[in-house]
C-alpha cells in the first residue's frame, strides 16, 4: 500500500474513534497506520509485506501495553453522582412540606426537589430521611425516634 493509503485509513480510524467510543481502540490503530504511513513515505519498506508486519507489530504494541494504561488513567471514578449513595441520607425541608406533596429539600450543599411520602407534614428546618431517587427527585420521609431522631 501506498504511503497515502496508509494516512487515509490512519485519519479514517482516528475520526471513527471520536464518534464512537471505542475506549482508544481505533485510536491506537490509527497511530499505527500513520506511522507506517511515515515509514513507507521514507521508503524504509523494500516489500509491501514489511509494513503490513510493522502495522501489526505496532498495533498489537499499543493495543497490549499503551491502551491498558492510558483506560485506567481516564476511567471515570465513582463519585457522589452515584443516586444510590443518596439513599438513607439525611435532608433538611427547606420549607414546610405537606404529606404526599412536592417541596424542596436541602443536601450536602445542594438544594433538591423532594417528594413527602409520609403522612404527615415536615416542618421547615426539621431532618427528613431519603427513601429513594426518582429522576431528579428525592422520596423523603419525616425522622422519627425509629429511625435515629426525636419526633
Amino acid at each position: 500500500m501506498e504511503w497515502w493509503g496508509w494516512a487515509i485509513a490512519g485519519f479514517i480510524l482516528l475520526a471513527f474513534e471520536m464518534v464512537v467510543p471505542a475506549d482508544f481502540f481505533l485510536f491506537f490503530l490509527g497511530v499505527s497506520a500513520l506511522v507506517v504511513s511515515a515509514l513507507t513515505g521514507l521508503e524504509l519498506f523494500s516489500q509491501p509485506w514489511m509494513s503490513w508486519l510493522t502495522f501489526a507489530v505496532l498495533a498489537l504494541g499499543f493495543l497490549t501495553v499503551v491502551r491498558q494504561r492510558l483506560v485506567k488513567r481516564v476511567a471515570v471514578t465513582k463519585s457522589f453522582t452515584d443516586m444510590d449513595e443518596v439513599v438513607g441520607g439525611k435532608a433538611i425541608a427547606s420549607a414546610d412540606l405537606p404529606p404526599q406533596a412536592r417541596g424542596k429539600v436541602d443536601m450536602r450543599g445542594s438544594s433538591w426537589s423532594a417528594y413527602n411520602t409520609d403522612s404527615e407534614v415536615i416542618a421547615a428546618g426539621s431532618e427528613c430521611i431519603v427513601e429513594a431517587v426518582e429522576g431528579l427527585e428525592l422520596r423523603v420521609r419525616r425522622l422519627t425516634r425509629e429511625s435515629g431522631s426525636e419526633e
